[in-house]
């Protein structure tokens, strides 16, 4: 892996030379997860200050791993039971996504010293999940994921004057692998959709300067076969739904600017990728 430090030089400050939009186109506490969902938990905060490398133990307790999501979906598509199955598919997955700490720690490949995102297993997973849910249970999952995003970084009116203090990977993993899943994508099928991809945006292109490094660094080290094939599509597709309904309303929205910032931050991750191959050739 790169050192962080010398990705945060290279991406202090991002060229935007994305290419542009086409046009057209006894009891115990209840558990994190059961907190999120249920609100028994006390102060619903953001992300706590990590202790790298991983993340604090008690969070690991909610998470749900690759395998485990794989299990649950396979539960819900195939279980003779499958409205139970998808009950329990969307309040596990729910739960994990309304909480930035287990969000965060989820997905990640297991073993390892230092977490990596099973980035290729978590798409496959939960895209297989979204294709066979409703329309009310994908809405469920997205409001859980919209009350993630104002717990990782509070009121997004207050953004742009105050950053929010993202700035390690165990505090931002979980945004790349939002701007990753099915939620994102489907700006154009209805107004809710939109909304939360436009809040997901936001909170990427408001990101600290070092914060924006570690997203950076995230997807060349976690998702580099995602970055052309998926990530790339869909901040366009975001930002070309973004522009029309600015020609509509005769202003150009701030989501524009967002999602134009998050594609430079993404070209700016595939030239570190190239450069990493071009030094591997000549290594070989």
């Amino acid at each position: 892996a790169r050192p962080q430090r010398r990705i945060l030089a290279e991406v202090a400050a991002p060229e935007a030379e994305a290419e542009g939009p086409a046009d057209g186109g006894g009891a115990l506490a209840a558990p994190p997860v059961q907190q999120a969902m249920d609100g028994s938990g006390g102060d619903a905060e953001g992300v706590a200050t990590p202790a790298p490398p991983g993340v604090c133990e008690p969070a690991k307790l909610g998470c749900l791993d690759v395998p485990a999501l794989r299990t649950l979906v396979d539960a819900a598509t195939a279980s003779s039971e499958a409205s139970k199955a998808t009950d329990e598919l969307v309040r596990s997955l729910g739960g994990v996504l309304a909480v930035p700490t287990l969000m965060n720690a989820s997905f990640c490949y297991p073993g390892l010293e230092q977490q990596r995102a099973d980035s290729d297993g978590f798409a496959e997973a939960f895209s297989k999940a979204w294709a066979a849910l409703s329309v009310a249970h994908r809405s469920q999952l997205r409001h859980a994921a919209a009350q993630g995003l104002e717990r990782w970084a509070g009121d997004p009116k207050t953004w742009r004057e105050t950053p929010p203090s993202l700035d390690y990977t165990e505090q931002i993993r979980g945004l790349a692998l939002l701007l990753l899943s099915p939620m994102v994508g489907e700006a154009e099928e209805s107004p809710e959709a939109y909304a939360f991809e436009a809040r997901t945006m936001a909170i990427i292109a408001a990101l600290p300067t070092d914060g924006r490094a570690v997203f950076v660094n995230v997807i060349v080290e976690d998702m580099a076969s995602a970055l052309r094939p998926a990530l790339v599509p869909k901040v366009r597709a975001f930002c070309n739904k973004a522009i029309r309904r600015s020609a509509a309303e005769k202003n150009v929205a701030l989501a524009v600017w967002d999602g134009l910032l998050v594609l430079a931050f993404l070209a700016h991750a595939n030239r570190l990728i190239q450069k990493q191959l071009q030094a591997e050739i000549l290594d070989s």
